[in-house]
């Protein structure tokens, strides 16, 4: 698929140029990068009118994620489907529920955590076994470790969301007992992913208000 390729591209650190010209030879794929990071749900300073553009104002961080939904998005011919939903919430909530810790949290393994949960439902998109998944991307070794193996740290905030989903919530106090978390903070955490997936998939902007003050202090503080 396109968007594996490109990602796989994004993650061996490919030169800029042959990124352009991936997308340069799938005028399908364009259109809709184009489409999605000009609409209001990501709330650009400006709109973007080309590939090359959209390198410069995005940067390769945030265009591997815009590439991420787009996964979804493509899945569901052009619509957020309950899918892409369902792993923008858990992407929020990995991300989100961190600020709760600590210890041993920067902001590299919050954006981890993120990219682990919006990959997390990757291999139902596809029909694929995760380990191809997680293969065709290149991801880090911890990565496809946390996607494939639900190994810590990030794996087992993967089984967090799935107990979640599952109302299981004796497994829900085990696993935030382990990873020590109050009930009060993973409550939170998901009812802060809930609101922001919803807003993102009815082309609302992205709230900044929604950080924790936490995390509003470590970025001040960077």
């Amino acid at each position: 698929m396109a968007v594996l390729d490109l990602l796989s591209k994004l993650a061996g650190d490919k030169d800029d140029r042959v990124l352009e010209e991936a997308f340069k030879a799938d005028p399908v794929l364009s259109v809709h990068l184009l489409r999605l990071v000009n609409s209001s749900a990501f709330a650009l300073p400006t709109s973007i009118r080309s590939i090359k553009h959209a390198f410069s104002i995005l940067g390769r961080k945030q265009l591997t994620r815009w590439l991420q939904v787009l996964l979804y998005v493509l899945h569901g011919e052009g619509h957020a489907s309950p899918l892409m939903e369902l792993a923008l919430r858990r992407a929020r909530f990995m991300e989100y529920v961190l600020t709760y810790r600590t210890h041993h949290v920067t902001t590299m393994l919050q954006e981890e955590a993120y990219m682990v949960g919006l990959l997390s439902l990757a291999d139902v998109l596809m029909g694929w076994p995760m380990e191809k998944v997680a293969k065709r991307l290149n991801l880090a070794d911890e990565l496809c470790e946390a996607l494939v193996e639900r190994r810590a740290p990030l794996g087992h905030l993967i089984l967090l969301c799935e107990a979640l989903e599952q109302a299981d919530f004796d497994e829900v106090n085990r696993i935030a007992d382990e990873l020590q978390l109050s009930q009060e903070q993973v409550m939170t955490a998901q009812a802060e992913a809930l609101t922001w997936a919803q807003h993102i998939c009815e082309g609302g902007a992205a709230r900044e208000d929604s950080v924790p003050q936490q995390q509003q202090r470590q970025d001040q503080g960077q």
